[in-house]
């Protein structure tokens, strides 16, 4: 025979049933092998997730300090209305009054969507974009807890309609406006 002889002696029909079982754990364990070598990260994308790791957990730090730093505000009663009202700067001011839309929602079941500040007048007055989803009976609520926040709010624009992801629920849009003003103090 010819140089191939010996490929006819390894052809599957030419196998006893246990040889060819043999030859194909043999052909699937070299598959894994190789496709598992081939998936092994190199070591800059180690380095490069270690790194990304490392610049999360500092974040989280971060993150941790400044919360635990508004928890000790929070629990001094920094934010409340009777403290809002000395607060100076309209920078501070306006921290609170997102604070206490986002507070006011999470207490009563709101999910905010966004609210996003438009412009500030010459006269102080701040409209915020307000979106939300709530089921409808809860909207009620969270706007009765608005007008009794201590804050000046004034409502343009409201949109509602259902949605369609959730039956009972509603999605509404609207704006806010206030002079930032808490409890008459401006």
């Amino acid at each position: 025979m010819n140089g191939w002889s010996w490929l006819a002696r390894w052809a599957p029909s030419s196998l006893s049933r246990r040889e060819q079982l043999m030859a194909a754990t043999t052909v699937a364990a070299v598959i894994v092998f190789l496709g598992l070598l081939l998936d092994v990260p190199s070591a800059k994308r180690v380095k490069a997730l270690e790194a990304e790791r490392s610049s999360v957990e500092t974040e989280i730090g971060a993150l941790k300090n400044e919360l635990n730093r508004l928890t000790e505000l929070k629990g001094q009663g920094i934010g409340t209305e009777g403290q809002a009202e000395s607060l100076t700067s309209k920078d501070a001011r306006f921290s609170v009054l997102m604070r206490d839309l986002t507070t006011t929602a999470g207490r009563i079941g709101v999910d905010v969507l966004a609210i996003r500040p438009n412009a500030t007048t010459s006269g102080g007055v701040t409209t915020l974009a307000v979106e939300l989803k709530a089921p409808f009976r809860i909207l009620g609520s969270y706007l009765e807890a608005l007008e009794q926040s201590g804050w000046a709010w004034t409502v343009k624009d409201f949109h509602v309609q259902s949605d369609p992801e959730r039956v009972s629920f509603v999605s509404a849009r609207f704006r806010l406006s206030t002079p930032l003003v808490s409890n008459g103090a401006p």
